[in-house]
């Protein structure tokens, strides 16, 4: 949650500092846009988790993509967060039932909220504000339905809130609620919070600041006889008793307590909440909103369930629900809770928090591209080794997709039949380590050898005729039956019957067209379509040895097509994640999935699919949701500006536009030119003459909710005095407002 306020002395701004931006069209005008950036001041209260915080897991389970919230852990106790969630008493210190105690527990019940990855509108990017300008997808909670979570407050014997009438309070989740003293059969059930409590001695003075206001509070007097005080607020006199409640400025503060005294000396003090909030809640066994101050409280709701009495004298229980799509922030629903983002709930400050994951979307997993390569398609990949093969398996002919220069036939039904110098081939180590070797020399003669290189290593071997290749159970051989090489081609055959090796009785080695990679994920190559317009490629998730027990993920063939064009260029596209989620970008230039597991991928489409990368984890991705007490940090920055070029990434702002149109592309727009208007045209446009500033508010082109103010000068030197003018001055901040300065003799 983030609330700002300008340290701005110039204009009358709508909304906060942090709403506005500085667009520069020049470096000749970038020291008269940075003066005024940094008077931009955003004084910031950000708040974050807490020092107590519980994260959402159970027994091992932790939370992944798709998966509910309340599906890991559906409960929040006593046990999990001591303090937040302590057992309470109320005591009943005065009137009928005097000494009668109420025990309290309390325990959080966890919603079906799930973590997803997509784009959210411009302007509801808050924890990742530098995916806004081109909306590309983020990780984030869907709480766009019902409640993010609720919290019960279950008393062990009816609570009579009747004959609470001596300001007794029930502390709720680290919140200390003061009951209404004055409260009857009937009424709804009221508490008071405070925002600071103060108390002040007879014939003494304190001062207190609340919300940025300083209130002065004297107690002038007490009349004993009836336990009536005589107190002063800035000047305001009023007359209390416990319970009271008076409104001094717009702040409320509340009688808590007056205490009286006669021996051995008559004085007086009295307790107050400066600041104070009173929360009433309709106490009929329905979920209702929340009122402070005689206001719905967006984003809370509660039930307040009775016993018999069906009255506030048998309260059994007490739940409040906070919903964040009813919570209002800048004017726009809080549906998501993004990673990096906390959200606390407006009455009792308990903290949700979107912390993080277990692993990056790229950085240390296992990566996989294929790259336009001119008319090949390039391949690369790390195997289970570690070594990382770069090899071309196809290349764009006319309107189809054939077989890479140099590579062995894939859809070859005979396998390893007629290899011949320069083939590419792909043979499988043992079990699962992927290598791709390329023949570099047939020697039929004397020597009877093949040398090979690996395509990873640069490494060149030679294995004799009859010999293993590797340990990949390939032998080399002429054909089946001969082990002698007689000409310019080999085969290679698999040793599975007990005669000789290269006999007549062994099968030929199939082609194979699965790469394994570093984490065991396979890469599929499309052996069957080649000749056509379209191959597709297949990444298969590795899913056998996960950490979690209790996933629920299965593993996600990840497919792109690959055609090509006029020009022969390869073309990646059509990315389908499966069981993951694939998003387009605002300007359509970048596509972007993910998959349960945690498999990242960005495929470009600006170019026409030029690129594709996967990042595949080893392990499955785990998200760390917390629930919490809350902190606040205060911080102050000031603005950056950006040039005319970059105006697209501050367009959700009101604009600060500096320098004029002959310099600045965006103040020629406001102008409504296309071109560059400068000298006598500017003058024309705007009005300004040599040795003279414009300080005029437009509508922004750039978003039809903000507005564009304009510091133009004819000169630089005019540029930075009408800055100045600007910072001092007090231009309204409407649409038509000009300031054209200084007058001119």
């Amino acid at each position: 949650m983030l609330g700002s306020t300008i340290a701005f002395a110039g204009a009358a701004f709508a909304g906060s500092s942090s709403d506005y931006a500085v667009v520069y069209g020049s470096q000749t005008d970038l020291a008269a846009a940075t003066d005024l950036a940094n008077s931009l001041t955003v004084t910031g209260a950000t708040t974050t988790m807490g020092s107590e915080s519980h994260l959402i897991v159970s027994s091992g389970d932790q939370l992944q993509y798709g998966e509910a919230l309340n599906d890991v852990e559906d409960s929040i106790k006593k046990t999990d967060l001591e303090v937040l969630l302590a057992d309470g008493t109320v005591e009943d210190e005065d009137g009928d039932a005097s000494g009668e105690e109420y025990d309290y527990t309390q325990e959080i019940t966890v919603s079906a909220d799930e973590v997803v990855f997509d784009a959210l509108d411009n302007e509801d990017y808050v924890a990742n504000k530098d995916a806004a300008s081109k909306e590309l997808p983020v990780l984030y909670l869907d709480q766009s339905a019902d409640e993010a979570w609720s919290l019960l407050v279950d008393f062990k014997d009816d609570l009579n809130a009747v004959d609470l009438d001596d300001s007794e309070s029930i502390v709720i989740a680290g919140t200390e609620l003061t009951v209404d003293p004055d409260l009857e059969l009937g009424d709804d059930l009221t508490m008071f919070i405070s925002a600071q409590t103060v108390t002040v001695n007879v014939e003494a003075e304190k001062t207190v600041t609340v919300n940025g206001k300083t209130f002065t509070v004297k107690v002038l007097g007490a009349n004993t006889d009836n336990d009536e005080a005589t107190i002063e607020i800035n000047g305001d006199l009023k007359q209390v008793t416990q319970g009271d409640s008076v409104t001094v400025d717009g702040q409320k503060f509340y009688i808590n307590q007056v205490f009286m005294q006669t021996v051995p000396v008559g004085t007086a003090a009295v307790e107050i909440f400066a600041g104070a909030k009173e929360v009433t809640i309709v106490a009929d066994e329905t979920q209702n909103t929340v009122e402070v101050d005689g206001e719905t409280l967006d984003g809370v709701e509660a039930t307040v369930m009775l016993g018999a009495s069906a009255d506030i004298d048998e309260i059994e229980s007490i739940e409040f629900f906070f919903i964040p799509s009813d919570l209002e922030s800048d004017n726009n629903e809080q549906d998501s809770l993004e990673i990096g983002e906390t959200i606390v709930d407006p009455l009792l400050g308990i903290a949700m928090t979107f912390k993080d994951s277990s692993q990056e979307m790229k950085d240390d997993k296992d990566a996989v591209s294929m790259i336009r390569s001119g008319d090949h398609l390039e391949v690369s990949f790390t195997n289970t080794d570690g070594d990382q093969y770069t090899f071309k398996p196809y290349q764009g002919n006319s309107a189809t997709i054939e077989l890479g220069d140099d590579m062995f036939d894939l859809a070859s039904v005979a396998g390893y039949t007629g290899v011949v110098d320069e083939n590419i081939i792909i043979l499988t180590e043992g079990t699962d380590i992927t290598k791709i070797l390329q023949v570099k020399s047939i020697d039929s003669g004397a020597d009877q050898e093949v040398q090979f290189k690996d395509l990873a290593t640069g490494e060149t071997f030679t294995v004799d005729a009859g010999d293993e290749v590797l340990d990949t159970g390939a032998y080399l051989c002429e054909n089946q039956g001969n082990a002698v090489l007689a000409g310019d081609d080999f085969e290679l055959i698999n040793n599975n019957n007990a005669d000789a090796i290269c006999g007549a009785l062994d099968a030929t080695t199939a082609v194979e067209t699965t790469l394994i990679t570093e984490t065991e994920s396979e890469i599929e190559l499309d052996s069957a379509n080649i000749g056509t317009a379209t191959v597709t490629l297949t990444v298969t998730e590795d899913i056998t040895d996960l950490d979690d027990d209790d996933t629920v993920l299965a593993a996600a063939a990840i497919t792109v097509d690959v055609t090509t064009d006029a020009d022969d260029d390869i073309i990646v596209n059509n990315l389908d994640m499966d069981t993951g989620v694939s998003v387009v970008d605002k300007d359509d230039d970048m596509e972007y999935g993910l998959t349960p597991l945690g498999t990242y991928a960005e495929l470009d489409l600006e170019n026409e699919g030029s690129t594709f990368n996967l990042y595949v984890p080893e392990e499955e991705t785990d998200y760390n949701v917390y629930f919490s007490s809350s902190a606040t940090t205060t911080t102050s920055t000031s603005a950056v500006p950006v040039s005319a070029a970059d105006v697209s990434t501050v367009s959700a702002k009101n604009l600060l536009v500096v320098g004029g149109s002959c310099i600045n592309a965006v103040a020629q727009n406001l102008l409504g030119s296309t071109t560059p208007l400068c000298g006598a045209d500017f003058s024309a446009k705007s009005g300004v003459g040599a040795g003279q500033y414009l300080i005029q508010v437009f509508a922004s082109p750039y978003n039809a909710q903000k507005v564009a103010v304009m510091i133009a000068g004819y000169e630089a030197a005019q540029t930075q005095q009408g800055v100045d003018a600007f910072q001092s001055g007090n231009t309204a901040m409407t649409v038509g407002t000009k300031v054209v300065g200084p007058t001119l003799a």
